[in-house]
């Protein structure tokens, strides 16, 4: 029962039909059949560290990690794609595929220890959610090598001046790297847009401890994100413009900038001026 070539899309629609894969879009499967983006990605990692990968779906993105020699457990949601899986593990005993759900389960349960990275061709609809939780598990990943909306690659990794509450939140914890772009033709079924490779990898310096009050600061100031900071500000201070004119004028900041404008400096400057002072 030896794998085949799952870089193919007879290959993969057969395996799929075998199988009885859908695919399913609520799922957000968009199997990857290309084998020079697959060879690109897995030119990325380390080769000589476990990897988790995932949403392994058909395992087109499996199979060459595993023949570059990477040792590799899955994560995979769909029954039918373990099932399907199960040809590479005829090739490859030593790699494990777990049924679960990747927002629920934990490292512990994954059996992942230091050091691993992570691999994914991530179904769009997790992606707000998977990123920051990825940061958050310990032990932590030393990187990940994300398959994600293209639009929702240039936002994370864009330049001071465009960031937005999500670029904002996963910058405090990781640096951001745009690697390539991916057309949709690399992909079964083909998404309406194109997807990036983007590396995560956790700052030595990461805060985590305040994410959850930048975020309640920033949040609402996000909220008016085309109009001057200092509106935002207020807002975020229960209506008391004064305060917020006096905070931005104390760590520095011109109350004329958009909240897209600040760094991640000048947000735990403002966090540390506000915190104590804000509304409920």
């Amino acid at each position: 029962m030896s794998a085949p070539d799952l870089c193919r899309l007879e290959t993969a629609r057969a395996v799929a039909r075998r199988f009885r894969v859908g695919p399913q879009h609520q799922l957000g499967q968009n199997f990857l059949v290309s084998r020079e983006v697959r060879d690109a990605i897995v030119a990325k990692v380390d080769l000589g560290i476990p990897a988790l990968e995932i949403g392994c779906g058909l395992g087109a993105l499996s199979q060459g990690l595993l023949l570059a020699g990477v040792e590799l457990t899955g994560v995979e949601l769909d029954p039918s794609c373990v099932a399907a899986l199960r040809l590479l593990q005829a090739d490859h005993p030593g790699f494990r595929v777990v049924e679960a759900d990747a927002l629920a389960v934990t490292p512990d349960e994954l059996s992942l220890v230091n050091p691993y990275q992570v691999v994914a061709n991530l179904p769009y609809q997790i992606t707000g959610a998977i990123l920051p939780r990825l940061m958050e598990w310990l032990p932590q990943p030393v990187t990940c090598h994300l398959l994600v909306q293209r639009e929702v690659a240039k936002r994370l990794t864009a330049g001071i001046g465009d960031w937005s509450l999500a670029t904002l939140a996963l910058r405090l914890v990781a640096t951001v790297t745009w690697e390539f772009d991916v057309d949709p033709a690399s992909f079964w079924p083909s998404p309406k847009v194109w997807s990036s490779l983007i590396e995560l990898r956790p700052r030595p310096d990461a805060r985590p401890e305040l994410l959850p009050e930048l975020m309640g600061l920033a949040r609402p100031i996000f909220q008016m994100r085309r109009k001057q900071i200092h509106h935002g500000l207020a807002r975020a201070l229960g209506g008391d413009s004064a305060r917020a004119f006096e905070a931005l004028a104390a760590v520095g900041i011109e109350p004329t900038r958009r909240p897209g404008s600040l760094g991640l400096e000048d947000w735990v400057l403002l966090l540390q001026e506000c915190g104590s002072g804000r509304a409920g």
